[in-house]
């Protein structure tokens, strides 16, 4: 699974991807790649405490949503930040099987998730299957998603 931001729209997740039925949920469990964009000057670096890749994986956190962070702790923000124009690939140990209607939830879980129009962070979503790196295909729409999205592969 590929997650890029559109140009000029940052968006913070957490718990990325929670995909199947929900007897039989499975989340991203492991980084292939993270490139961070700026902040929304479009040159100041993201803060450290919001750069920890690892925390687009597993499930949702207590900090992920409410106003938990404190500055300078890495361990009170369990969302990474992907900047503007930031990209996370993400891959999971289960398959993701292409079902009738929706296949995965995208997440954008820092605090609360406020609405689209209160926060405008839009990101495009890939999906390829194993081993077939050069073939994702778009499963977002072409404006991209805005905030939390159901997805069909």
């Amino acid at each position: 699974m590929k997650i890029t931001t559109m140009n000029g729209l940052s968006m913070a997740f957490a718990s990325f991807l929670i995909a199947g039925s929900l007897s039989a949920q499975t989340t991203a469990s492991s980084v292939v790649s993270y490139s961070q964009g700026p902040r929304a000057d479009g040159v100041s670096p993201i803060g450290v405490t919001r750069s920890n890749q690892d925390n687009a994986l597993g499930g949702i956190g207590s900090h992920d949503v409410n106003i938990g962070e404190v500055a300078n702790n890495s361990a009170s923000v369990e969302f990474v930040s992907l900047g503007f124009a930031g990209t996370i690939v993400l891959e999971f140990d289960n398959p993701i099987c292409n079902q009738e209607g929706n296949d995965l939830t995208v997440y954008e879980t820092s605090y609360s998730s406020p609405s689209c129009n209160a926060w405008p962070e839009r990101a495009l979503v890939w999906a390829a299957q194993v081993n077939c790196e050069d073939s994702y295909v778009l499963i977002s729409p072409e404006e991209g998603i805005c905030q939390n999205a159901d997805l069909d592969l």
